[in-house]
Formats: C-alpha cells, structure tokens, sequence
C-alpha cells in the first residue's frame, strides 16, 4: 500500500512539471503587455523599461520559466502581477468555497442518482427503468451554464424563493450545487444501475428471500452494500471533476471559487496566478480522483467474434443465428441491430436533420440580411407569428439565427474531434503497438494534457492564440485528444500480440503497414463509439467558450453567444436563453442516443 501511494506521488512530479511548462508556454504566448496594465497610466518609457526589467520581461520566456520553477522548487508560487497578493494565499482563500460547492453537488447527485439507479435495476426493462435513463441521459445532454440560467429564471426571478448570484448563505449555494449536482447525475445514476444489476440477482438475495426478509432489507441492506465500490469510485471522480471543472457555474452564480479566479487572471494575463492556481488544482484533483473525462469501458471483440451466434430453438425447429445473419456483412448486422433500438434511431434522425439544416440554411436565408441584419425597431420582440421565437436585442430574428447557428455548433464539434482523432488515434496506435519507452512518453504527454481541466485548457489557448472560429476548433480538439490517445491504445494493446498480427510480421510487413491496415481496422468500434460521443461533448465545451465571450465572435450566430447576449436580458426576455439552450440539448442528447445505440449495436455481449 504505501510503495503504491509513493509511486503515485513520484508519477505526479513530472506531471506537475508538464503541466506547469504547458500553462506558462501558452499564457505567455497571449497577445498583449502585461506591463501596461501594471503601469500607471503616465508611466515614461524609462519607467516602463524599469518595470519590465523587475518582472524579468527582459529576458527570454525560458529563463522566466526556469526562474518560475525555482522559486515553486522553494514553496513559492509566486505573486500576482495584478493584486500583489500570493498566489499560494489568494488560492487557499478561495479553495473553501470551491470544495463546498462541490461536496454540495456531490450530496445533491448522489441523493438524486443512488434511489434512481435503484429503482431502474430492480424494474429492468420497465416504464420506470426507461424513464429512469431518459432523466439521466437529459442532465448529461443539459449544458450547465444554460441549466444554471434556467433556474434562475424560475426560482429566483419568477418565484423569487432564492438569490440568483452571491454567495454568504446557504441559500446562495443551493442553485450552484443543483446546477454541477445535475450534469453529474447521469454518470451516477448509469453506474448504480450497473452495479445493482450484477448483484441482484445473486444467489445469496434469493437466500434472504428464502429467508422471509423483506424486499426493501434485501435490496438496500444486502444488494447495495455489495455494490458500492464502483458507486463510491465514480462519486471520487466526480469530486476531482467539481474540483477542476465548476468554472462555468461559478461565474453563472458569480460564485467566488478558484475557477473564477483562474478565469478573471487569464483574461488580465496573471501569468502566476494562471500557472500556480493550475498547479494547485492539478495536484488537487490527482489527489482526489482521475481525472479523465471517462472513456468506452468496453472493448469489443475481433471480427470473428462479431459475427458469432449462439443457437435458439423455436417449436422443434433449431434455427442457427449466424445462418440468420449470414447474408449481411458486419456493417449489414450493425445497421440491423441500430434498427431495434428506438433510442438510437430518433437521435439519428435529429443528427440527420440538423446536418441537412446546417448544409442548406445558407440557401433559404440570407447571411447579412436574416441572420446579421439589424432592425432596431423590432428589438427585442416576445414570440409571435412574425417572429416565432422572437427578437433579440438589435431586432435580429431568433429562429433564423438559430437555424443558421446551427453551422457553426457542428461545424465546430466535427472539426474539434477530426483534429482529436487524428493526433490521438495515431498517438493512441504508436504507443498500443509499440510499447516500452516510446508508450512511456506518449502516455506522459496525454496525462499531462489530461491533468489541466479541459476548459482550463481551451481557455488558455483561445488566449493565447486568439478569438477565432478555427482557433475554437483547435482549443476544444486539443483537450479531447488525450481521450482518443487512452481508448486507440486500450483498443490496439488487445490485437498486438493475435495470430493475424504475427502472420503479417512473418511475410515482411512493416510495422506501420501492419498498424494501419491491420490493427486499426479491428479496433474501429470503441473508436467509432467515441468519436460520436466526443462530438457532443465538444458542441458543449465550445458552446461554453463562447458563452464565456472566447468562442466564435460576434456577431457570428452560434448557439453559446446568442445564451451569452441573452443572459443580459434574461428578466423579461427570458426566450432569448431558452431557445438557444434547447438546440444544445437536443443536439447532444441525438449525440448521446447515437452513440449509446453504436456502442449497443457494436458489442458482441449483447449480441443476439
């Protein structure tokens, strides 16, 4: 136990290390100078020259780093160049504020997930077990910066029970903490229902039964007992999540957390307070869970397993499963499979029909008259037959923004996961197939992008290279690579070492032809699966930077800043939040259902 806990402490220094050369390279790389801002506004150019001489500009950004790293090497994270005030302190003074809001989102989660899973696992196959994953996939689908507004237009503006924003009170924590405790609950909930199946239906819970004890002991003193070490697993995760991830709610609530703070530094480019508050968080969150985003727990089987059957009798008739599928190729069996699921299918439906309006909207509306076009007599107009989801501020119609902004939201989803599919699958396959110190290297540099929360990450970045569409897209697919590097290598490390693979090496193949005409195409399924879900989740970090003012500028329509510009007007204008967070909804949840159904369709253990 303890050789463990210490080599997991060693494993963390170069982390820290990566982490720390990655965050002081990129916020460096922002445009600007700090020492403007610093200065007083009458400052001469001598006294300016002073000024970038005390806070070491005059040297190269590797010397600076190399300063950086000596004085954290002595316990000193530095100083803010804005407030003065420690790093190290201005951290510790916010951390209990962030730690209470996440240990609220935990109790909220778990008080909602655990019964939830319950019910779902004990009535498999029920109304209440559909009902139960519906609710579940709906708050994973649930952006929570748009959940966050919507629960302060009903509870804070219109029945006026809580505050909107703040923080002193119990009450202020309660919107905040069902805002992250929502968006967790569907992981929760997923969990508790798997883990309750595998036990409920063991023999030592039919030997209670036998028993004469009652149903609800069996369940909650006996079932739930036995399946609690995955439960508790997932509930450290998500720890770490709130830990690192609660950025967004915190300036929903103007909760005063450290993702605040580290968000209010990037933006005045507190080179210190941005890389030691990272730092802090990132030896935080390793200590308190991992800190991936989860990825495909499943791997499925080679092709020939794909296509095996098992045998079922009908009257006295024993019809063979494989004779039933033989005629259809491995794509004919999946489509055939997807078909059954009515889940998959609706989502494949709406991802058909937003892809269709995004190709042609720019047919049937006119970019600078429909969508960007001004009309300020008709600002801010309620839904009506002229304007079925209204106006917003400078008149422009929402419905027509929204169809149009539908480009940009999958334009940005698609293009951030391509990048991330590119870099990780050829990383993920390099360090799967050929181990030893180059798989050292590759995992090292994915754990290191993985360590840094994922919006900190692409905040960074849009920072430093700039507010752009492209810049969106390269931000949101940098933060999803280390995902597709784990998955490709889990999915390769299974098929290395089979027959097929030796056979090729035998007749002179190379290494990388045998990867990529052999290797890959057997591990295409986890692949597939995640590149479906990484895609929705993409739609959400990007729609999130926007609605932070660092995604597609203005006055471009995508869905994150036409929330952003609604928020300004949400007493009164209320629709001017919904819509917009409606269409990031459903966009995901079609996402989630899709690959929910891909990843059904494409398990051989579920195969009938």
């Amino acid at each position: 136990m303890y050789r463990y806990i210490i080599k997991r402490l060693l494993m963390l220094i170069p982390v820290v290390i990566g982490v720390s050369f990655l965050v002081y390279m990129v916020i460096n790389m922002a445009p600007g100078d700090i020492i403007n801002q610093i200065a007083p506004e009458d400052a001469t150019i001598e006294e300016l020259a002073e000024l970038r001489a005390e806070y070491g500009f005059d040297k190269p950004v590797i010397i600076r780093y190399f300063n950086y790293m000596k004085g954290m090497l002595h316990g000193d994270l530095g100083t803010s160049y804005i407030t003065g005030e420690s790093v190290f302190k201005s951290y510790m003074h916010r951390l209990p504020n962030t730690l209470a809001l996440a240990l609220a989102s935990i109790f909220v989660s778990v008080v909602i997930s655990i019964p939830l899973g319950i019910i779902s696992a004990v009535k498999q196959g029920t109304w209440k077990d559909n009902a139960t994953m519906v609710v579940a996939l709906l708050g994973l689908s649930m952006p929570n910066f748009w959940l966050g507004l919507l629960l302060i237009i009903l509870f804070a503006l219109n029945l006026g029970w809580l505050p909107s924003y703040g923080y002193g009170t119990l009450k202020h924590l309660i919107l905040p903490a069902v805002t992250v405790g929502t968006g967790l609950t569907a992981m929760l909930t997923r969990t508790t229902r798997s883990s309750m199946l595998d036990v409920v239906r063991q023999d030592y819970l039919r030997t209670a039964r036998s028993k004469g004890v009652s149903e609800r002991d069996v369940i909650y003193k006996h079932a739930l007992k036995n399946a609690l070490i995955p439960i508790i697993t997932v509930v450290g995760t998500q720890l770490a999540a709130c830990l690192g991830g609660a950025l967004i709610t915190e300036t929903v609530f103007a909760w005063p957390g450290v993702g605040r703070l580290i968000l209010d530094s990037v933006n005045s480019r507190d080179i210190p307070m941005v890389t030691g508050c990272i730092i802090l968080k990132t030896i935080t969150i390793s200590k308190s869970g991992n800190v991936s985003t989860g990825s495909a727990t499943w791997t499925p089987g080679s092709r020939h397993n794909m296509r095996e059957g098992g045998r079922r009798t009908m009257g006295e008739q024993t019809v063979s499963a494989s004779a039933k599928y033989k005629k259809r190729s491995q794509a004919g069996e999946i489509w055939h499979r997807m078909c059954k699921n009515k889940g998959a299918m609706l989502g494949l439906a709406i991802v058909v029909v937003l892809v269709l309006i995004a190709l042609f909207s720019g047919v049937f509306l006119d970019y600078e008259k429909d969508v960007i076009g001004q009309n300020i007599s008709q600002r801010l107009q309620h839904p009506s037959a002229e304007h079925i989801m209204g106006t917003d501020d400078v008149g422009r119609d929402v419905f027509a923004r929204l169809l149009y902004g539908t480009r940009f939201s999958l334009a940005v989803g698609v293009a951030a996961v391509a990048f991330a599919l590119v870099v990780g699958v050829t990383l993920g396959s390099i360090a799967g197939f050929f181990g030893g110190r180059i798989e050292e290297i590759i995992m090292r540099i994915s754990d290191m992008l993985a360590a840094v929360p994922s919006i900190l990450m692409a905040i960074a970045i849009v920072s430093a290279i700039g507010q752009s569409t492209l810049n969106l897209m390269i931000a949101v697919g940098v933060t999803s690579v280390p995902q597709f590097v784990r998955i490709t290598r889990a999915a390769v490390m299974t098929v290395r070492n089979t027959e097929y693979i030796e056979a090729s090496q035998s007749i002179g193949l190379s290494r990388l032809e045998i990867i990529w005409s052999h290797v890959l195409p057997n591990c295409l399924s986890p692949i597939i699966v995640q590149t479906t879900l990484r895609v929705a989740s993409a739609i959400i970090s990007a729609s999130s930077l926007s609605f932070l003012g660092l995604g597609v500028p203005s006055p471009d329509p995508e869905w994150g800043s036409m929330l952003s510009t609604g928020r300004r007007f949400i007493r009164g204008y209320s629709y001017l939040t919904v819509f917009p967070g409606l269409a990031i909804m459903i966009t995901v949840l079609a996402l989630n259902l899709l690959g929910d159904g891909l990843r059904d369709a494409m398990d051989p253990k579920l195969k009938r």
